[in-house]
């Protein structure tokens, strides 16, 4: 015969415990929401971008806010009617006589940075400081796209470029290793930039997430994969948002010793966008302009702790400057003037270059990139023009 009083006694403890547990777990979230605001998944307003007959541009026009509520709060976003983010500081150009059209993707773009605190802008002033005050910058940076983008952008603008120009691809991390040529890793649902899912067809199963959080600011996880499913639940929990880095810091110890970018190397993929980088550059010496092309490092390896526990001290990745390894040869191989800012970012690393939750450059990250490379950008703009 059951023994129905100890079976209920049972059952009472173990609603206790849980009763318990949950309590302990709503306080903790209420004490972490007080100390630091949960972050927005989205830091980049809704419709702040858009395709153009297979070309993606920023939203013509657009005044927005960029707010994640925890690393970026209030910084401003404005984009003019050709599509391409402000630079505040070309105002100062009077009468224009050359341009620098800057390509690239969030990084150029500068999420979580203001107008003025982007790369491109502070190149915009580093070089009217110079005494170069016949040429305007244009930040043609958009979030989500890679190389391929970039090339398509160009050759609908290719007739704008002018003897004496210099274009710029401002080459992140994503972009090296992305494959060219296909579907972008971004699209856009319900006007948010969001990640592609594996599968096309459940572009209706985001729109109905985005709904319900535009409703009651919780975001349903996905469950495409374990990684989607842990992100998107930590969006909704300040106390899980706090363990993410320390769980992330778990996974790369544990993960298995392999490169986890091995894949995209045996692809090729690499070169494969460099031959997109050298169409981009002919395409721009045959309108008598020049083509410069500047590495972004993730912080992942210009930082030293980042760095030591994303690569095992060295023993999964390496060297410490992985991305110059790869794209350096590259830029030779296919006659490409490269500029590699890691070595700044690297000596300033302490000096927080990445935001801590959003992962994107930081103002300080911009200003020392601007300062890299508008030495460069000076030199071309000063040599004699570049014939075809």
């Amino acid at each position: 015969m059951p023994n129905f009083p100890r079976v209920i006694n049972v059952l009472r403890n173990l609603g206790l415990t849980a009763g318990t547990v949950a309590v302990c777990l709503l306080m903790l979230e209420v004490t972490f929401r007080f100390i630091s605001p949960l972050p927005t998944p989205y830091g980049l307003p809704r419709g702040v971008m858009g395709n153009r007959d297979g070309v993606w541009t920023l939203t013509p026009g657009l005044k927005a806010v960029m707010d994640n509520r925890v690393d970026f709060i209030g910084k401003t976003l404005t984009v003019d009617d050709e599509g391409r983010r402000r630079t505040p500081a070309s105002a100062a150009v009077a009468a224009p006589r050359r341009q620098v059209l800057m390509f690239g993707d969030s990084q150029t773009f500068g999420q979580g940075l203001s107008d003025e605190e982007t790369w491109p802008n502070l190149v915009q002033a580093r070089l009217l400081a110079d005494g170069v005050a016949d040429t305007v910058t244009r930040n043609l940076g958009v979030p989500g796209i890679n190389i391929d983008q970039y090339a398509a952008r160009l050759a609908r603008l290719a007739d704008t470029v002018k003897p004496g120009d210099l274009v710029v691809v401002g080459m992140s991390w994503n972009d090296l290793m992305a494959p060219g040529g296909e579907a972008e890793a971004m699209q856009v649902v319900q006007g948010y930039l969001v990640r592609r899912r594996a599968d096309p067809g459940q572009v209706d199963d985001l729109e109905w997430r985005l709904r319900v959080f535009e409703t009651t600011q919780l975001l349903i996880p996905t469950a495409e994969n374990i990684k989607a499913f842990i992100v998107g639940l930590s969006a909704n929990s300040a106390f899980a948002t706090f363990l993410l880095p320390y769980v992330r810091a778990a996974y790369y110890r544990l993960r298995p010793a392999v490169n986890p970018y091995q894949h995209f190397l045996d692809l090729d993929i690499p070169r494969k966008n460099f031959w997109l980088l050298r169409a981009m550059r002919e395409q721009t010496e045959a309108r008598s302009g020049d083509f410069l092309v500047v590495l972004l490092p993730d912080h992942l390896f210009f930082d030293n702790a980042a760095y030591r526990l994303y690569s095992r001290d060295g023993a999964v990745i390496a060297p410490q400057n992985y991305m110059a390894a790869i794209a350096l040869p590259l830029c030779r191989e296919f006659r490409i003037d490269c500029i590699d800012t890691f070595q700044v970012l690297h000596r300033h690393h302490t000096e927080r270059l990445a935001y801590r939750h959003d992962g994107h450059y930081t103002p300080r990250a911009a200003a020392l990139i601007a300062e890299t490379v508008t030495g460069a950008v000076a030199a071309f703009l000063r040599a004699p023009v570049r014939r075809p």
